[in-house]
């Protein structure tokens, strides 16, 4: 008989030539941790079977039990840890500061202090996160370990310098909630809150938060193929592969992965 869980597959060790194969046009959430490997010529295959949409294996939950809030606002618990939101597969905006394009750097001490003068000087930014773009090809997600007016301390230095000049905007306030399609997660409450981009409730639409890091994670898993999958909403990565060798990826899709 079929199985129905991810659950099922991770706790089963394959033997080469082995084929797990998910019905299309069906769906799973977790992450598919792969450990058994093939040999060469005669690998162990992850694909699909049927007919219709290839088979969908989610790293997002669905959230449910929405109230009202304040306003258009509304929210909702939720266990996980959240990266990422989505009404009915639209990716919505985490809530920051500014909405659009990026605050500057005046002055900084190059490590974990920086001053932006149009920043707020009367709030409390402790918490928040800095998403900086600290190099032309890189940027860092840093907490902000307290602030004195428009002056933020970070809890560590950037993979690069600060310098100034350099773009920034500032994230995890509920302050910063301010606009239709926006969302904030409260890691202390356990509480997400959403402005739809209508106004209405989110109980109208499917919600869904993406908590698992991967779709599928490969480790020492050598001579593996994987095909006519489709991954979507991880929190990290749509295929991870670690120690691998001879995998083999055909026709996967990997849509919205963090």
């Amino acid at each position: 008989s079929p199985w129905k869980t991810l659950t099922k597959v991770n706790n089963t060790y394959f033997r080469p030539g082995d084929q797990i194969l998910f019905k299309r046009g069906d769906q799973w959430t977790g992450t598919l941790n792969v450990i058994s490997p093939g040999v060469y010529g005669n690998p162990i295959v992850f694909g699909a079977y049927g007919s219709g949409e290839k088979p969908r294996i989610y790293g997002s939950e669905i959230i449910t039990g929405w109230t009202e809030h304040s306003g258009n606002i509304y929210k909702a618990t939720f266990s996980g840890n959240i990266n990422q939101l989505f009404l009915e597969n639209d990716r919505m905006k985490a809530a920051r500061h500014p909405n659009s394009g990026y605050l500057f750097i005046d002055s900084s001490d190059g490590f974990t202090s920086m001053t932006c003068n149009d920043l707020d000087g009367s709030m409390d930014y402790k918490g928040a996160k800095v998403f900086c773009r600290t190099y032309y090809f890189t940027a860092d997600l840093i907490d902000v370990l307290n602030s004195d007016g428009n002056r933020l301390t970070l809890n560590r230095a950037p993979r690069h310098a600060l310098k100034q000049g350099l773009g920034f905007f500032v994230m995890n306030k509920p302050e910063f909630l301010d606009q239709a399609g926006e969302w904030f997660y409260d890691a202390t409450t356990k509480t997400v809150y959403l402005w739809t981009p209508n106004g209405d409730s989110p109980s109208n639409y499917t919600i869904r938060a993406s908590v698992y890091p991967d779709g599928i994670y490969l480790n020492a898993a050598n001579f593996v193929t994987v095909e006519d999958i489709h991954f979507l909403h991880q929190a990290g990565t749509g295929i991870h592969l670690r120690n691998s060798n001879y995998v083999v990826l055909n026709r996967n899709d990997i849509t919205d992965a963090n």
